[in-house]
């Protein structure tokens, strides 16, 4: 992987001021900020995803943070199919801390989806548990 651009210098410190936002607690301007990123017309699919990890652990309502969780995934998967697995160690590192962070937001969301709606199916079947990575 080469070294980043001036471009994704850029796109990580707007992700990383939304990031501050969150953590000191400012999660409206957070949530602004987020929504905007995300209407970016050059916006990066993998600071696509980020952002749209962050909208979903901003959103109150448990589906439509779902949703975001899920789109998220998908974009996960589309952005791996174009960066192979055992191509590049760096962009590997990346989509392994990328997938990490969605199964995170996952088990958090299935977490307050079991408290609205009980467990869903397959909750904690080892096939459903498995990472993509682990296919590869």
């Amino acid at each position: 992987m080469a070294p980043k651009s001036a471009a994704e210098i850029a796109w990580d410190d707007k992700y990383n001021t939304l990031l501050d936002l969150f953590e000191s607690d400012k999660l409206d301007e957070c949530l602004e900020g987020t929504e905007k990123l995300l209407q970016e017309n050059h916006l990066p699919r993998y600071h696509y995803i980020k952002a749209l990890l962050l909208l979903a652990s901003l959103i109150p309502d448990v589906e439509e943070a779902w949703a975001k969780q899920s789109e998220a995934k998908l974009l996960w998967h589309l952005l791996r199919q174009s960066n192979p697995a055992g191509e590049d160690l760096k962009t590997d590192e990346a989509m392994q801390e990328l997938w990490e962070e969605i199964e995170e937001g996952t088990r958090e969301l299935e977490e307050e989806l079991g408290k609205k709606y009980g467990p869903h199916p397959g909750e904690g079947d080892a096939e459903s548990d498995a990472s993509p990575l682990d296919e590869e």
